[in-house]
Order: structure tokens, then C-alpha cells, then sequence
């Protein structure tokens, strides 16, 4: 959650864009004239005044149009136009966990979570996952990312209400999320990472779970993070800060680390959170892909 001049403020979970109007001390303003002047959906009175005549914009649960007055108080809903649903074949996607709710998913890596291409996780949630009904149907959205070279468990919310409690646990820090990461150099067995990422504070807590030696690479470790912030590339970043890349990064680390086996040795291998619909601890884990067996075989056999 992001407060913005003291006035208002906007919350953006995906493709579901909220905004609570929050002093009086604002003018009486039309809604196109006070979503431009705070940019609150997009840049431009055109763009606002689109949206709305398209129906896409309520003020309280009802339809807004341009001859409308906003007042403080009042709820903003933007519901951008619907992207095409594609029908996706991805090989390794697999549902963990559904229910009316959510899910949880197994991304497989080479893929990004969402984006303008055609072969994104959110182009084949659609077809992944069971229908929800009698709810204000929304289409399914991710609910947080993961890389593009990221393996494993990412929650999808089912419909609005969903997505939009869920994106409230993760914006309150409630989402307790666990990654298995493969490292190389002589690390302390556990540790905390405090390194600013684009000058906004990032929080990383590690912990050495095995090693073995190598000739190469001195030690290679396997190492269980714990993400306290969520910025982009953190545990990439983090690991990297601290003199032990996550092997196979091809951003971070050297030529070195950066060949290493099979893509990026990072996984998201769990999470924790308490339903926001029926109040249930959850936990979910995904299965440990072979490539990190392989190297640490002792440790995943016990």
C-alpha cells in the first residue's frame, strides 16, 4: 500500500485497481477531473474519460460516468479491459492447491508470470484452473511474481474479492515465502542481509543447510532464504551482495557462476499463509526438482 500525498490512497493488485478517496479537504471535482489530476489509472484526461464511457471505472460498486462528483470517501474501482485468454500448453505448470478461492501453482522456469507476450503463466491460468461461481467473477491473476528463471510455488486468487484480500496479506507481510537456493563460496550457517535494492529497504534471511566441497568453486551450498521484503531480484541481489551468487544467475555473480548446470538454482519452495476466506493455516510445498538432488543427494535422502 502506497499513501500518496496525504490524500488518497491506491492500492494496484494486477489487473484490479482500487482507490479510496481519503481527505475532504479536496474540491468538489468531476471523477475525470480529479483521476487526472492525481493520475490515479493513467496519465491523461482521455485516457480517464475513456475508461469511463467504456463502463470500465465505478465510484461505490456503481458505474461511474463523466458527470459525476467525487467525494471523500468514496471507493474507485478500475477493471481494465480483459486480455485475450490464450490456450497454453506449458509443460511442468501443475496446480498444488485449489479451491473456490485460490490456488496454488508450480511455475516452471524459461516463463514469465505475466507480461504483453503471448506465452505467460496468466495466459493459462484460464484453462489450468476449476471455475469459481456464484462470485463476482473476475478472471484469475497471480498474485505476486516470480522471475522468469524462477522455479515453483506462486498463489493465484480466483476471482476480485480474492485477489484483492490476498494482495492485502502480502502488502501487511502475512505471506511467509521460503526459496531453496544453490550458492557458491565459504557462507556463515546463517545470516541476515539488510541491503537497500533501488534505495527502498530489502530484508533477506539465509540459512546454510548443507555443503559439499568442489574444486572449482571452493564449497557449493545449499541454502534456504526467506524473503522478509519483496523487490525485484532481491535474492538474486542479496546473494550476490554478500560474495556468494546464486549459481546459474546469468545477471548476477561472474562468467564463473553464471555457467553453472542447468539455469538459475533458485526455488520457490513454500509457502505459508492463513486463508483469507476460511481463516486455515495453509502451507504448500512444491517437489525439490532433480537438478538439486543431484548435487546435495544425502541431504534430500534423509
Amino acid at each position: 500500500m502506497s499513501l500518496t500525498q496525504n490524500c488518497y490512497k491506491f492500492i494496484c493488485i494486477n489487473d484490479l485497481h482500487k482507490h479510496i478517496v481519503k481527505t475532504k479537504s479536496e474540491d468538489k471535482q468531476r471523477l475525470a477531473d480529479y483521476l487526472t489530476k492525481h493520475k490515479v489509472f493513467g496519465p491523461s484526461k482521455s485516457f480517464h474519460k475513456k475508461e469511463i464511457k467504456a463502463g470500465r471505472i465505478k465510484i461505490n460498486n456503481e458505474i461511474g460516468t463523466t458527470a459525476n462528483f467525487v467525494l471523500a470517501g468514496d471507493t474507485i474501482i478500475w477493471q481494465p479491459k480483459e486480455a485475450i485468454i490464450h490456450d497454453l500448453d506449458i509443460p511442468g505448470l501443475k496446480v498444488l492447491f485449489e479451491d473456490d478461492h485460490l490456488a496454488v501453482i508450480f511455475k516452471p522456469p524459461g516463463i514469465e508470470t505475466r507480461g504483453y507476450q503471448k506465452r505467460t503463466i496468466q495466459n493459462a491460468l484460464h484453462n489450468l484452473l476449476s471455475p469459481t461461481t456464484g462470485k463476482n467473477v473476475f478472471k484469475p491473476q497471480a498474485v505476486h511474481r516470480l522471475d522468469y528463471a524462477t522455479a515453483g510455488v506462486l498463489m493465484v486468487g480466483k476471482y476480485a474479492d480474492a485477489i484483492w484480500e490476498l494482495g492485502k496479506l502480502f502488502q501487511q507481510r502475512r505471506v511467509q515465502k521460503k526459496y531453496l537456493a544453490v550458492c557458491r563460496g565459504r557462507i556463515d550457517t546463517r545470516g541476515e542481509i539488510l541491503e537497500t535494492i533501488n534505495g527502498l529497504e530489502a530484508r533477506t534471511y539465509y540459512q546454510r543447510l548443507t555443503k559439499i566441497d568442489s574444486d572449482r568453486y571452493g564449497q557449493i551450498n545449499l541454502v534456504g532464504l526467506v524473503p522478509i521484503t519483496g523487490r525485484r531480484h532481491q535474492l538474486r541481489i542479496h546473494m550476490d551482495k554478500i560474495g556468494h551468487p546464486i549459481l546459474g544467475d546469468k545477471l548476477y555473480g561472474n562468467a564463473l557462476t553464471q555457467n553453472f548446470g542447468q539455469g538459475l538454482y533458485l526455488l520457490s519452495h513454500s509457502i505459508k499463509f492463513r486463508h483469507p476466506i476460511t481463516k486455515e493455516m495453509q502451507k504448500i510445498q512444491c517437489t525439490v526438482p532433480k537438478k538439486y538432488i543431484r548435487l546435495f543427494p544425502e541431504f534430500f535422502k534423509s
